[in-house]
């Protein structure tokens, strides 16, 4: 697959999820190809809308509320941004609208074409316990499974399993209502608390896998993959179970034979991102946990690696096949503007101060920010660590990394997208709204 569109064929793209920085990723990378963008979300003011490579924008009924609404919507935007010739026109989810799409895809105008892979192939991967289905017949790359519906079933697999445990719903994004167990007490509570016996979804046991997370992310023709690379977190925000603030290109060749086994055994057409644990040991294989059918939270940092998915996705979906993907760059480091800063803060503020006066104000600081009281607090924050004459050890540590990272690229090139930066408004919205990040940054 070496063949390369010629520039005379580049066409219009729609990309959904406009609040997220992926799609503000995805609507610059497509249009430094000449490729038209046309933005959408349910709200407003987010990071796409500012951008200059977007064209166009518009806003639709949040799916979430009225599937039928928004479709309807969808469709009727479809034929209005319609180009007047021949030329390639694309609809490409960034997030989890893509499984509403897909699910909905005969809905859609026949003049354009969805960029995700088909019904039948998230079919074998979402929800979990499809794809805890599909792995039993590949042994070995995945921890050990049991799909749970009643407490019965949880405690007959209990019995032949290893404690400690995870219990997890099927559906649902970014590990929510995932619970780690230490033993059968505190499984049956867990499972209870996921009204396990009391819905009709049912919810996932399997053993813990060791080591640290890995994003394996690929693009699949067929089954066949086209591009890979894969990355770590180096550092979250918040701390635990956080979105990754600063990431690191690795070696994705430990995560490729599970990848091609189960992209291979869905017929995969599109991106998708599987998450993995793996502990270092080249004689054990890294573990998959989960597949999904979309774009992810570090797609700047695979794109600064060196692997351009969204244009690589544009060409797929264009023309099924792809120019010859970059290698990536292992070792590469990028960062996410303000989460990694919040992340250098809130490492620094773990520590003891030797100081209780600088501790204070410092506090105060933090707890300003959190509030939303940005400008003011970070005043606060830095006149604290002014007024410490020393801090201790790990506290020295702390503030090293984010000088280490400070000069790592980020998501905002304010030089070539200087308005864009202003979607951090709905970071820091969502923060003072919800006490929490918003889902498409941290997933």
């Amino acid at each position: 697959m070496t063949k390369k569109p010629s520039t005379d064929a580049y066409g219009r793209v729609i990309v959904t999820y406009g609040r997220s920085l992926m799609s503000l990723v995805a609507a610059q990378s497509l249009a430094k190809h000449g490729i038209d963008v046309v933005g959408c979300d349910s709200v407003d003011m987010t990071a796409l809308r500012f951008s200059r490579f977007c064209g166009n924008y518009f806003t639709h009924p949040a799916p979430e509320h009225d599937e039928d609404a928004y479709m309807k919507y969808m469709c009727a935007m479809v034929e209005r941004y319609k180009p007047d010739n021949d030329k390639p026109y694309i609809l490409m989810p960034l997030f989890d609208n893509a499984r509403i799409l897909t699910r909905r895809q005969s809905e859609l105008p026949d003049c354009i074409t969805l960029a995700a892979p088909s019904a039948a192939s998230i079919d074998c991967v979402y929800p979990k316990d499809r794809l805890a289905k599909t792995m039993k017949a590949y042994p070995g790359i995945g921890p050990e499974s049991a799909v749970i519906s009643s407490m019965d079933d949880l405690r007959s697999a209990a019995e032949k399993m290893e404690f400690p445990l995870v219990l997890k719903p099927a559906e649902g994004v970014g590990g929510r209502g995932v619970t780690f167990v230490e033993d059968l007490d505190e499984l049956e509570s867990a499972a209870s608390a996921l009204n396990l016996g009391l819905d009709q979804a049912p919810l996932i046991l399997q053993e813990t896998a060791p080591g640290e997370d890995f994003c394996m992310t690929a693009l699949a023709h067929d089954g066949e993959i086209c591009a890979a690379m894969a990355y770590k977190n180096l550092e979250t925000f918040p701390k635990k179970s956080g979105a990754g603030t600063v990431r690191e290109t690795v070696d994705h060749a430990p995560f490729m034979e599970a990848t091609k086994k189960i992209l291979g055994a869905a017929k995969w057409n599109g991106v998708a991102e599987i998450d993995f644990r793996w502990d270092g040991d080249p004689e054990k294989p890294a573990q998959l946990i989960e597949v999904n059918a979309r774009f992810w939270a570090g797609l700047y940092h695979s794109m600064a690696s060196g692997v351009d998915y969204p244009w690589l996705l544009y060409q797929l979906t264009a023309y099924g096949e792809v120019s010859e993907s970059r290698a990536p760059e292992i070792g590469k480091v990028t960062k996410t503007p303000v989460l990694s800063t919040l992340s250098a803060l809130s490492a620094t503020l773990s520590r003891t101060f030797r100081f209780p006066l600088a501790k204070r104000i410092i506090g105060h600081g933090w707890r300003d920010v959190k509030a939303g009281n940005w400008r003011q607090g970070s005043a606060s924050i830095w006149r604290g660590l002014r007024s410490a004459i020393a801090f201790d050890r790990a506290a020295f540590t702390a503030m090293e990394k984010f000088d280490e990272t400070r000069s790592a690229p980020g998501e905002f090139d304010h030089a070539h997208d200087p308005y864009a930066g202003l979607g951090v408004l709905f970071i820091l919205s969502s923060l003072m709204r919800h006490g929490r990040l918003p889902d498409e940054v941290k997933y």
